[in-house]
């Protein structure tokens, strides 16, 4: 059995002044990312809430004086290598922190997944002015070409893939998406709604986003699952490291921890798996 170590040599956790924090920060920041960590950019993650606080520390006299700790100068450095990779939304900041797993809490990240995924649900719906979506009959060839040219290209992974689908499939995932009942048997329903003047989103993504903090760390754990599994074996990448496909991909999985629970969505069929990743990387209903 290990021995305690007698308290004498327990090593206390460095301090560090803010000053020497910033100094650590810049050094570490410029050898690493090729650009500079200034205090205005501390001072900005505190107020956000993307890095913690200072600690307060024995006063100088009547001078408060703050410290950190290793906790301030990684979290810093994370979020410096994210914004390095071209993540500089605090929305996508919060969530990228989460799904890596880097102490970011449930509760703290609810709220800017339903920011980001409006963001992105509101950009793609602008791109595509027909109503032919809206509604179940047929369209004639002229408006089907014009409605998928609307749409967008088809992420150029798939097509390397040999996964590009008919023009109709797009449009039954345009229509699902648009489709205001909750399927609990499909969550590609409702999830490209959203009120133009209050932003709220679909019943279906708003009571998924209002699960319990447990249900999103099984939502998180489904996500990588998925993405290593899935996204990586045909796609070549992961969807982690691209912060709106990973967002999207995290809401469907929240969608899938409702409708299935975490036991059956490692068992997705294929079919859908298949029907999300044309949803995800086509111009229009995704992205």
């Amino acid at each position: 059995m290990r021995s305690k170590m007698p308290s004498e040599y327990v090593r206390s956790p460095t301090r560090l002044s803010k000053t020497e924090l910033l100094r650590r920060l810049d050094d570490r920041s410029r050898r690493r990312y090729g650009d500079p960590f200034n205090e205005g950019g501390l001072n900005d993650l505190i107020k956000d809430g993307l890095v913690p606080a200072l600690e307060r520390a024995k006063n100088e006299g009547l001078k408060p004086i703050y410290e950190a700790t290793a906790r301030h100068y990684r979290r810093a450095l994370q979020i410096k290598r994210l914004m390095s990779r071209g993540v500089s939304n605090r929305d996508a900041l919060r969530i990228q922190l989460f799904l890596r797993g880097y102490g970011i809490k449930p509760w703290d990240v609810r709220e800017a997944v339903r920011r980001e995924y409006a963001r992105h649900l509101r950009s793609a719906s602008s791109k595509v002015r027909s109503t032919y979506p809206d509604k179940t009959r047929d369209i004639g060839p002229r408006h089907k070409a014009s409605l998928r040219k609307q749409m967008g290209e088809l992420d150029n992974r798939l097509k390397d893939a040999g996964l590009e689908m008919p023009t109709d499939f797009y449009i039954e995932m345009v229509r699902a998406g648009k489709t205001p009942n909750v399927g609990l048997d499909n969550p590609i329903v409702g999830q490209l709604l959203i009120d133009p003047t209050s932003s709220r989103l679909s019943d279906q993504i708003e009571t998924s986003l209002d699960q319990s903090d447990e249900k999103f760390i099984e939502a998180r754990d489904a996500f990588h699952k998925v993405d290593r599994r899935v996204m990586r074996r045909v796609l070549g990448t992961r969807l982690l490291n691209d912060p709106k496909y990973a967002t999207i991909l995290f809401v469907v999985m929240l969608c899938c921890e409702r409708s299935f629970t975490l036991k059956s969505v490692s068992r997705v069929p294929l079919d859908f798996v298949l029907r999300f990743l044309h949803s995800v990387f086509h111009g229009h209903p995704k992205a």
